[in-house]
Protein backbone atom coordinates (compact mmCIF):
# COMPACT_ATOMS: atom_id res chain seq x y z
CA UNK A 1 0.00 0.00 0.00
CA UNK A 2 1.26 3.53 -0.81
CA UNK A 3 -0.54 6.47 0.21
CA UNK A 4 0.52 9.86 -2.12
CA UNK A 5 0.21 13.16 -0.62
CA UNK A 6 -0.17 15.26 -3.81
CA UNK A 7 0.29 19.32 -3.23
CA UNK A 8 0.18 21.13 0.31
CA UNK A 9 -3.24 20.38 0.95
CA UNK A 10 -3.10 16.53 -0.06
CA UNK A 11 0.83 16.57 1.72
CA UNK A 12 -0.98 18.07 5.27
CA UNK A 13 -3.23 15.63 5.35
CA UNK A 14 -0.33 12.75 4.18
CA UNK A 15 1.40 14.35 7.61
CA UNK A 16 -1.78 13.71 9.96
CA UNK A 17 -2.02 10.04 8.51
CA UNK A 18 1.94 9.18 8.89
CA UNK A 19 1.14 9.72 13.06
CA UNK A 20 -1.75 7.31 12.89
CA UNK A 21 -2.20 3.72 14.05
CA UNK A 22 -1.40 1.42 11.48
CA UNK A 23 -1.01 -1.67 13.02
CA UNK A 24 -3.92 -3.25 12.64
CA UNK A 25 -3.85 -2.84 8.69
CA UNK A 26 -2.29 -5.80 7.47
CA UNK A 27 -0.35 -4.47 3.89
CA UNK A 28 2.94 -3.05 4.30
CA UNK A 29 2.43 0.82 3.57
CA UNK A 30 4.42 3.27 2.47
CA UNK A 31 4.15 7.32 2.16
CA UNK A 32 5.23 9.16 -0.73
CA UNK A 33 4.90 13.36 -1.35
CA UNK A 34 4.42 14.86 -4.90
CA UNK A 35 5.70 18.00 -5.31
CA UNK A 36 6.01 18.73 -9.49
CA UNK A 37 5.95 16.14 -12.45
CA UNK A 38 9.83 15.06 -11.56
CA UNK A 39 8.40 13.21 -8.16
CA UNK A 40 6.03 11.67 -10.62
CA UNK A 41 8.35 10.71 -13.44
CA UNK A 42 11.03 9.09 -10.60
CA UNK A 43 7.91 7.15 -8.74
CA UNK A 44 8.29 3.64 -9.22
CA UNK A 45 5.39 0.99 -8.77
CA UNK A 46 4.14 -2.49 -9.94
CA UNK A 47 0.92 -4.39 -10.24
CA UNK A 48 0.87 -5.64 -6.81
CA UNK A 49 0.72 -2.09 -5.08
CA UNK A 50 -2.63 -0.57 -3.57
CA UNK A 51 -2.19 3.19 -4.33
CA UNK A 52 -4.50 5.90 -2.52
CA UNK A 53 -3.65 9.77 -4.02
CA UNK A 54 -4.99 12.47 -1.73
CA UNK A 55 -4.76 15.95 -2.90
CA UNK A 56 -6.97 19.33 -2.93
CA UNK A 57 -8.26 19.99 -6.55
CA UNK A 58 -9.08 24.32 -7.26
CA UNK A 59 -5.31 24.88 -8.37
CA UNK A 60 -3.28 24.46 -11.11
CA UNK A 61 -0.89 21.91 -10.17
CA UNK A 62 -2.29 19.39 -7.83
CA UNK A 63 -5.00 18.50 -9.99
CA UNK A 64 -2.94 18.04 -12.94
CA UNK A 65 -0.76 16.27 -11.20
CA UNK A 66 -3.19 13.96 -9.67
CA UNK A 67 -4.53 13.35 -13.21
CA UNK A 68 -0.77 12.92 -14.67
CA UNK A 69 -0.16 10.23 -12.09
CA UNK A 70 -2.90 8.38 -12.16
CA UNK A 71 -3.01 7.66 -16.10
CA UNK A 72 0.84 6.43 -15.38
CA UNK A 73 -0.37 4.05 -12.41
CA UNK A 74 -2.89 2.38 -14.66
CA UNK A 75 -0.88 2.38 -17.98
CA UNK A 76 0.78 0.45 -15.15
CA UNK A 77 -2.42 -1.52 -14.16
CA UNK A 78 -2.22 -0.55 -10.82
CA UNK A 79 -5.16 -0.36 -8.71
CA UNK A 80 -5.49 3.59 -7.36
CA UNK A 81 -7.96 5.42 -5.75
CA UNK A 82 -8.34 9.40 -5.25
CA UNK A 83 -9.45 11.07 -2.22
CA UNK A 84 -10.06 14.87 -3.41
CA UNK A 85 -10.79 17.62 -0.92
CA UNK A 86 -13.19 19.74 -3.04
CA UNK A 87 -12.92 23.76 -1.24
CA UNK A 88 -16.08 25.94 0.14
CA UNK A 89 -18.57 26.13 -2.78
CA UNK A 90 -18.19 30.18 -1.93
CA UNK A 91 -14.26 30.39 -3.02
CA UNK A 92 -13.55 31.44 -6.71
CA UNK A 93 -11.64 28.50 -6.94
CA UNK A 94 -14.86 25.85 -7.44
CA UNK A 95 -15.23 25.88 -10.73
CA UNK A 96 -11.58 24.78 -11.60
CA UNK A 97 -12.04 21.81 -8.86
CA UNK A 98 -15.14 20.89 -11.06
CA UNK A 99 -12.96 21.05 -14.63
CA UNK A 100 -10.46 18.54 -12.76
CA UNK A 101 -12.88 16.39 -11.26
CA UNK A 102 -14.63 16.10 -14.71
CA UNK A 103 -11.45 15.18 -16.16
CA UNK A 104 -10.34 13.05 -13.73
CA UNK A 105 -13.64 11.36 -14.08
CA UNK A 106 -13.05 10.83 -18.02
CA UNK A 107 -9.84 8.79 -17.34
CA UNK A 108 -11.84 6.60 -14.18
CA UNK A 109 -14.22 6.61 -11.39
CA UNK A 110 -12.49 5.25 -8.50
CA UNK A 111 -12.59 8.61 -6.91
CA UNK A 112 -13.95 9.63 -3.68
CA UNK A 113 -14.93 13.33 -2.74
CA UNK A 114 -14.57 15.25 0.31
CA UNK A 115 -16.80 18.64 -0.27
CA UNK A 116 -15.69 21.21 2.43
CA UNK A 117 -19.16 22.42 2.41
CA UNK A 118 -20.32 19.14 4.10
CA UNK A 119 -18.15 20.49 7.23
CA UNK A 120 -20.87 23.03 7.15
CA UNK A 121 -23.12 21.88 9.80
CA UNK A 122 -24.57 23.12 13.13
CA UNK A 123 -22.52 20.24 14.87
CA UNK A 124 -19.65 21.66 13.79
CA UNK A 125 -20.87 25.62 13.80
CA UNK A 126 -18.24 26.39 16.77
CA UNK A 127 -15.20 24.82 15.33
CA UNK A 128 -12.33 26.81 13.91
CA UNK A 129 -11.27 26.06 10.40
CA UNK A 130 -8.30 24.25 11.37
CA UNK A 131 -10.72 21.79 14.01
CA UNK A 132 -12.74 21.42 10.36
CA UNK A 133 -9.84 20.32 8.55
CA UNK A 134 -8.94 17.63 10.75
CA UNK A 135 -12.15 16.22 10.82
CA UNK A 136 -11.02 14.88 6.81
CA UNK A 137 -8.01 14.06 8.29
CA UNK A 138 -9.85 11.59 10.35
CA UNK A 139 -11.74 10.59 7.47
CA UNK A 140 -9.54 10.27 4.86
CA UNK A 141 -7.29 7.61 7.04
CA UNK A 142 -10.41 5.57 7.94
CA UNK A 143 -11.11 5.55 4.02
CA UNK A 144 -7.71 3.86 3.71
CA UNK A 145 -8.07 1.61 6.42
CA UNK A 146 -11.03 0.22 5.42
CA UNK A 147 -10.21 0.81 1.67
CA UNK A 148 -11.80 -3.27 1.20
CA UNK A 149 -14.93 -2.56 2.66
CA UNK A 150 -15.10 0.70 0.43
CA UNK A 151 -13.96 -0.67 -2.81
CA UNK A 152 -17.31 0.02 -3.99
CA UNK A 153 -17.48 3.21 -3.39
CA UNK A 154 -17.19 6.19 -6.27
CA UNK A 155 -17.64 9.69 -6.92
CA UNK A 156 -18.05 11.94 -10.07
CA UNK A 157 -19.37 15.33 -10.98
CA UNK A 158 -22.56 16.36 -12.87
CA UNK A 159 -23.82 19.63 -14.37
CA UNK A 160 -26.18 20.98 -16.67
CA UNK A 161 -27.46 24.57 -17.66
CA UNK A 162 -30.83 26.20 -17.13
CA UNK A 163 -31.98 29.66 -18.42
CA UNK A 164 -28.42 30.66 -18.69
CA UNK A 165 -27.26 29.28 -14.84
CA UNK A 166 -24.97 26.00 -14.42
CA UNK A 167 -26.01 23.73 -11.87
CA UNK A 168 -23.48 21.32 -10.89
CA UNK A 169 -23.29 18.46 -8.33
CA UNK A 170 -21.00 15.93 -6.60
CA UNK A 171 -22.32 12.68 -6.86
CA UNK A 172 -21.14 10.20 -3.92
CA UNK A 173 -22.12 6.47 -4.54
CA UNK A 174 -21.23 3.18 -2.49
CA UNK A 175 -23.10 -0.52 -2.78
CA UNK A 176 -26.49 0.53 -2.94
CA UNK A 177 -27.07 3.51 -1.66
CA UNK A 178 -25.83 7.29 -3.28
CA UNK A 179 -25.90 10.54 -2.59
CA UNK A 180 -26.02 13.68 -4.33
CA UNK A 181 -25.01 17.27 -3.30
CA UNK A 182 -26.01 20.07 -5.41
CA UNK A 183 -22.84 22.58 -5.55
CA UNK A 184 -24.66 25.27 -7.33
CA UNK A 185 -26.80 27.53 -6.49
CA UNK A 186 -26.69 26.34 -3.27
CA UNK A 187 -25.01 23.69 -1.46
CA UNK A 188 -27.97 21.25 -0.85
CA UNK A 189 -28.13 17.12 -0.46
CA UNK A 190 -30.28 14.37 -1.27
CA UNK A 191 -30.10 10.94 0.10
CA UNK A 192 -31.04 7.65 -2.22
CA UNK A 193 -31.37 4.00 -1.02
CA UNK A 194 -32.49 0.90 -2.64
CA UNK A 195 -35.98 1.85 -2.00
CA UNK A 196 -35.80 3.88 -5.52
CA UNK A 197 -36.64 1.21 -8.41
CA UNK A 198 -34.93 2.96 -11.00
CA UNK A 199 -31.54 0.12 -10.82
CA UNK A 200 -32.38 -3.80 -10.91
CA UNK A 201 -29.94 -4.94 -7.79
CA UNK A 202 -27.60 -7.28 -10.29
CA UNK A 203 -26.32 -3.32 -11.50
CA UNK A 204 -24.99 -2.93 -8.81
CA UNK A 205 -22.61 -5.60 -8.99
CA UNK A 206 -19.17 -3.09 -10.32
CA UNK A 207 -17.10 -5.74 -10.56
CA UNK A 208 -18.69 -7.42 -13.41
CA UNK A 209 -20.84 -4.86 -14.79
CA UNK A 210 -18.76 -1.11 -13.67
CA UNK A 211 -19.44 0.80 -16.70
CA UNK A 212 -23.41 0.20 -16.76
CA UNK A 213 -23.71 0.66 -12.91
CA UNK A 214 -22.32 4.08 -13.10
CA UNK A 215 -23.84 5.10 -16.56
CA UNK A 216 -27.13 4.16 -14.69
CA UNK A 217 -26.37 6.17 -11.16
CA UNK A 218 -25.09 8.94 -13.58
CA UNK A 219 -28.41 9.28 -15.92
CA UNK A 220 -30.19 9.08 -12.49
CA UNK A 221 -28.53 11.43 -10.84
CA UNK A 222 -28.96 13.97 -13.84
CA UNK A 223 -33.13 13.45 -13.73
CA UNK A 224 -33.17 13.93 -10.14
CA UNK A 225 -30.32 17.60 -11.24
CA UNK A 226 -33.39 18.46 -13.53
CA UNK A 227 -35.80 18.26 -11.06
CA UNK A 228 -34.37 20.18 -8.19
CA UNK A 229 -33.80 23.20 -11.03
CA UNK A 230 -37.79 22.89 -12.07
CA UNK A 231 -38.43 22.88 -8.32
CA UNK A 232 -36.57 25.54 -7.84
CA UNK A 233 -37.64 27.64 -10.43
CA UNK A 234 -41.25 26.87 -9.27
CA UNK A 235 -39.85 28.26 -6.08
CA UNK A 236 -38.66 31.50 -7.72
CA UNK A 237 -41.36 32.29 -9.62
CA UNK A 238 -43.81 31.98 -6.63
Amino acid sequence: MKIIGIGRCGNNILEFIKKQDFTKIQDKHEFVSVENITDIASFECNEADKIFTISGFGGDSSAKLTIDLTKKLLKNNVQVKNMIIFPFNIESRTNKAIQGIDELSSVHKNIEIFSNDALLNEDNQDKTMAELMKIYDSEIFNTITIHDKRQLYRSFIISTKKDDKVYTALVHFWSKSYTIDIVTPKFESFYCDTSIGFISDFRWNFKDDSDKCVMDVEEHSMKMLVEYIEKEKGYNEK
